[in-house]
């Protein structure tokens, strides 16, 4: 028998559940949406540093969608096999003890509904929040473990020996490139550089990146452009030698993509200044220059932090955690991840040939290198409305022995990210099987299982014979 209840509003409708299963009682705080599921599922939200899912018990209950708006909004924390849930309601009223002569058990096959109290003329509807929990079949997010990661699991069958990755970008208009193997990771340019005094002009200063000062260069200004102007399309590209990093200021970036080493050419020896190596020309037949291995790690030997220093900053009593690298991109005003595993490069949106009798959200197909490679608008497949602008970007991912393009806003950025910064779904079936929090939960991304996208047939369907043209 219950001995007390929580009572809240929904949608003008009066709702109690056992208030032993009521752990905590919130503001509303930001959800991210998940796409693609069952729509009383809202998002996830961080609470107390955890991943929480949030269930909107208006919709869950056939009822009007709440308003998280109300300043009356409130979240309910429960507990489902040790794992934590929220429920989103429009007020709470507080806590009722139960007199056994007005409380009737529900006779009524839902086994949503528990019970009816009545008091002061009103009736309360008692549900099983469990029941609800389970009914809705939401994969909880548990904190993860990150096994090491394995550079060898990449897909390798298209980046053979005869091509080479570089990472495209824009200092003061002119097109560079850089080797991708040396590059650690790239990041927003924090609104905090800590200038070094007496340093070279190029010498931005000190930034900290998880919990390590790494010293940031100008690279416009060493290559003689005026000063980086910082705005929001500006990166940092970490550089990494031996363990060594520092990181390089761009004003844009562009793409990362395989070059065949053939198209490469090499600046003549009397040519050079020791910063270019060689020189690419794209299909438009822009010249890109390729920045040299050895003047980066040059770069990264003469400015690196020294390792005392390194640890002066240490967090004391942290262990070295395991990392996976993400590719994060945009669509609409959300973000998502992918694991950069399956993505093979990201290209500059390019006009596609329809396809015949194809799914709403396939754009077309594309010829890349001599490759024939589907297009699909990942804004439609995730639900979002499709929108072409300058910065939209296609990723080439590996799926199934399948080469896709993905339609995306905008890539934002590539991170190495730490596990204590992950959390797993414990669902095997989940488009999203994990959640990225950044920023001390304040950023919260979903990274999205591609392998998950397509059924087997919708993948037959897609695959181009042999993906040749």
């Amino acid at each position: 028998m219950l001995e007390s209840i929580l009572k809240f509003r929904v949608d003008g409708k009066i709702l109690g559940i056992d208030s032993e299963k009521a752990l905590q009682i919130l503001r509303f705080s930001s959800i991210t949406p998940v796409p693609l599921t069952n729509e009383a599922f809202r998002g996830v939200s961080v609470v107390g540093g955890k991943i929480v899912s949030i269930i909107d018990l208006g919709l869950s209950f056939d009822l009007g969608k709440i308003d998280e708006t109300l300043d009356t909004a409130r979240l309910i924390t429960t507990a489902l096999d040790s794992d934590i849930y929220a429920v989103l309601v429009e007020e709470v009223l507080g806590i009722t003890f139960i007199k056994p002569e007005n409380y009737e058990p529900s006779n009524d096959d839902n086994k949503k509904i528990e019970g009816f109290y009545k008091e002061n003329g009103e009736i309360c509807q008692i549900i099983d929040i469990e029941e609800i929990l389970k009914e809705m079949d939401i994969a909880a997010f548990s904190a993860s473990k990150v096994e090491k990661l394995n550079q060898d699991n990449r897909d390798n069958s298209y980046a053979q020996d005869d091509f080479s990755k570089f990472l495209f970008f824009r200092m003061s208009s002119e097109l560079f490139a850089i080797d991708i193997d040396i590059i650690n990771e790239l990041v927003f340019v924090p609104e905090e550089i800590t200038p070094i005094p007496e340093s070279e002009t190029f010498v931005l200063g000190m930034i900290t990146l998880r919990n390590k000062i790494i010293n940031t260069l100008d690279l416009t200004t060493f290559f003689g452009f005026n000063p980086s102007k910082n705005s929001n399309k500006s990166r940092l590209i970490i550089i990494q030698d031996d363990k060594k990093r520092v990181a390089l200021c761009v004003d844009f970036i562009e793409e990362a993509k395989d070059i065949e080493k053939s198209q490469i050419e090499r600046v003549p020896e009397n040519f050079k200044d020791n910063k270019i190596d060689s020189i690419y020309k794209d299909e438009n037949g822009e010249i890109a220059s390729i920045i040299s291995n050895k003047i980066l790690k040059q770069l990264i030997k003469d400015y690196h932090l020294d390792e005392e220093d390194d640890k002066q900053i240490e967090i004391k009593g942290t262990k070295e955690s395991s990392m996976i690298e993400v590719v994060i991109f945009s669509i609409d005003t959300e973000e998502f991840a992918i694991d950069i595993n399956n993505v093979q490069e990201i290209i500059r949106y390019s006009n596609a040939t329809p396809m015949p009798n194809a799914p709403e959200f396939v754009e077309g197909v594309i010829n890349l290198r001599g490759i024939v490679i589907p297009i699909v608008s990942l804004q439609e497949k995730l639900g979002f409305e499709k929108n072409i602008t300058d910065t939209t970007k296609i990723l080439i991912c590996n799926i199934k022995d399948s080469k896709i393009g993905f339609l995306v806003d905008d890539v934002k950025e590539i991170l190495s990210i730490e596990d204590d910064s992950l959390s797993s779904s414990k669902g095997s079936d989940t488009l999203f099987d994990e959640i990225i929090t950044l920023d001390n939960g304040e950023r919260v991304i979903l990274k999205l299982k591609v392998d998950k996208l397509f059924s087997d047939d919708e993948l037959d369907n897609l695959k181009m014979e042999d993906n040749k043209e």
